[in-house]
């Protein structure tokens, strides 16, 4: 099949967060499997065009917004890191060196679509189904339900909580939108368009799927997936196995194996001295690594986890309020916990190979890509069960806690540390477990070409 990707990123040409990881990595997995993968972008300053080649521009067009013509041109490119082709929207609008600016960003990928529909116009009968992804493209399924009716959408939810609502007078804007969107109103929700007009929806781990059904995981458009329920699918994201590779991995001091655990503890010995811990190869350390924002639980820390017998390094940036919060933390117990703010590829990797265990209590996890990453370097994982840490952590390859608060989560670290220093071989099995699981994207990949050939052959 010939399938269409349509995202605001994309490792490595374009990468903001998980989103990027997804969009880079499905299609490598869908291509080894046989099929044509291209990737539809807006074409942003900060792309470096030293990973394209065979750049050539397809045709160029316009589209009346407000009392201007915007200039675009459809850009086609093979990438030099994999076999994926590109389609980029080359404009004005996206000149800038950010993916995201928070200036108008919902006329900007409205505009994206609308580019994208036209491109789709003169290419109608070239692809089996166009996937898009979050509310950045969700609006390309109501677009081609006017002009390539015959052309089957999935619509990808990676996290509903951000819905791309923007003004109705916006939208109103452009010639193009003024016969589909007639009702007035205060403002109009991209993401709640494309869930109603996509013919597949899908999130990316089953658990998700479910909660999103629920006023508690829904942020208000519960009703609205209600209705498609009947094609709403959950489907776990994977990750790259050879990029997070704990035997070839080039960014950590000494690659390892389950048959060769010696060079793991080097690794934690130099995760240790690199933040400044106590060189202690007995002790239990744990790692996180994320953003410093509610969603990943960080208001369940207190000055409890500094009375236990246990090391933490926290690497990440974000809200002002938890980066404070951790550092008082550090500043309280000096010898325990060390927090480092910023992204440090090389120190997440580290974190992943050296410390004994990953800490993720997130409020909610669509998917959650960390516990499979640390799983993979026989990094066993706490995490709250929810979304994809739920479909993807169990007492065989790690720990977990149900109810959101302190006491389960410090009941659950000392359920961990109790393994950890007086169940050595309990501790061992579960690293067997998560260094032996599959978190590959082939099986998620033929999960999707199984949903994209029912739309190919119903359309």
């Amino acid at each position: 099949m010939n399938i269409l990707f349509t995202a605001s990123e994309m490792a490595p040409l374009a990468k903001v967060g998980g989103l990027a990881d997804v969009v880079g990595a499905l299609p490598k997995a869908l291509i080894e499997l046989g099929h044509n993968v291209c990737v539809a972008l807006p074409f942003y300053d900060s792309i470096n065009q030293k990973r394209l080649r065979q750049v050539k521009v397809l045709f160029s067009d316009s589209i009346k917004k407000g009392q201007q013509l915007v200039d675009f041109e459809i850009v086609q490119a093979n990438t030099t890191f994999s076999k994926i082709s590109v389609i980029l929207v080359r404009s004005k609008l996206f000149e800038s060196e950010k993916v995201y600016t928070g200036i108008n960003d919902g006329e900007k990928y409205v505009f994206f679509c609308l580019a994208i529909q036209r491109y789709l116009k003169k290419n109608n009968k070239r692809y089996s189904v166009v996937h898009c992804h979050d509310w950045h493209t969700a609006l390309l399924p109501r677009l081609l339900k006017e002009s390539n009716p015959s052309l089957p959408t999935i619509l990808t939810i990676h996290n509903l909580e951000v819905q791309g609502k923007i003004d109705f007078a916006a939208i109103q804007k452009f010639d193009d939108l003024k016969t589909i969107f007639t009702i007035n109103g205060q403002s109009i929700n991209l993401l709640a368009i494309g869930i109603e007009t996509a013919d597949y929806i899908t999130t990316v781990s089953p658990t998700y799927a479910q909660e999103i059904l629920t006023k508690e995981f829904g942020h208000g458009l519960e009703q609205v997936i209600a209705q498609k329920k009947k094609r709403l699918i959950g489907i776990l994201n994977g990750i790259d196995v050879d990029l997070f590779n704990p035997q070839t991995d080039q960014l950590i001091s000494n690659q390892f194996s389950l048959n060769n655990l010696g060079n793991k503890l080097a690794c934690k010995e130099i995760l240790q001295k690199s933040v400044g811990l106590t060189l202690d190869s007995d002790v239990c350390v744990i790692g996180f690594v994320a953003r410093f924002f509610s969603q990943k639980g960080l208001d369940l820390l207190s000055n409890k986890i500094g009375d236990l017998k246990a090391q933490y390094i926290f690497l990440g940036s974000g809200d002002e309020k938890y980066e404070k919060n951790l550092q008082t933390l550090a500043k309280k117990f000096p010898q325990k916990i060390k927090v480092v703010t910023g992204f440090d590829l090389g120190l997440a990797q580290q974190i992943y190979a050296g410390a004994d265990a990953f800490l993720m209590p997130s409020r909610f996890e669509p998917c959650g890509l960390g516990q499979m990453i640390a799983m993979r370097y026989g990094t066993l994982p706490l995490v709250r069960q929810t979304g994809g840490l739920k479909d993807t952590v169990s007492e065989k390859n790690g720990f977990y806690f149900t109810e959101y608060n302190q006491k389960s989560l410090i009941k659950t670290i000392k359920m961990l540390l109790n393994c950890f220093y007086n169940d050595k071989k309990g501790w061992r099995k579960k690293q067997k477990a998560a260094m032996n699981g599959d978190y590959s994207w082939r099986k998620s990949a033929k999960k999707y070409l199984h949903y994209y050939t029912i739309l190919a052959n119903i359309k």
